[in-house]
């Protein structure tokens, strides 16, 4: 088991998201900023590729091209949600659970690869091995 919001965590997906099928042109950086955490505000970042999880790290996407990076805040109910695979980020986003700034043409591009079935699998599997 490993422990949410930490980067063992963030480790843990990257291992089971590495075969995700490729999708040309879903690519960007999600910098998740959940708040009110037990530990205080919580933010890490997904740098996607191609449809693919490349780079899962604590703290902020600092460095990275502001045209390329979607900030994604999310209350801690919420994300302890997505963790036990209950809620994703679509569907949250719809719902006004998840707060999205940034380049909405990078959130679209990357729909194919966050709603992937193989996706949803890694999800699982990660919600599988999280304590929240």
């Amino acid at each position: 088991m490993v422990r949410h919001l930490t980067q063992a965590w963030l480790d843990r997906y990257l291992e089971l998201a590495a075969d995700l099928p490729e999708e040309p042109g879903a690519s960007g950086v999600l910098e998740h900023v959940v708040s009110k955490t037990p530990d205080g505000d919580v933010t890490y970042v997904v740098r996607w590729e191609d449809g693919r999880p490349v780079e899962a790290r604590l703290g902020p996407a600092e460095g990275a091209d502001p045209d390329e990076v979607l900030r994604l805040t999310i209350a801690y109910p919420d994300a302890q949600a997505m963790a036990r695979g209950e809620l994703d980020v679509p569907t949250g986003f719809m719902q006004g659970r998840v707060k999205l700034v940034g380049p909405m043409g990078r959130f679209l591009a990357l729909q194919a690869a966050l709603q992937s079935e193989a996706h949803r699998a890694a999800l699982a599997a990660l919600a599988a091995d999280t304590e929240t």
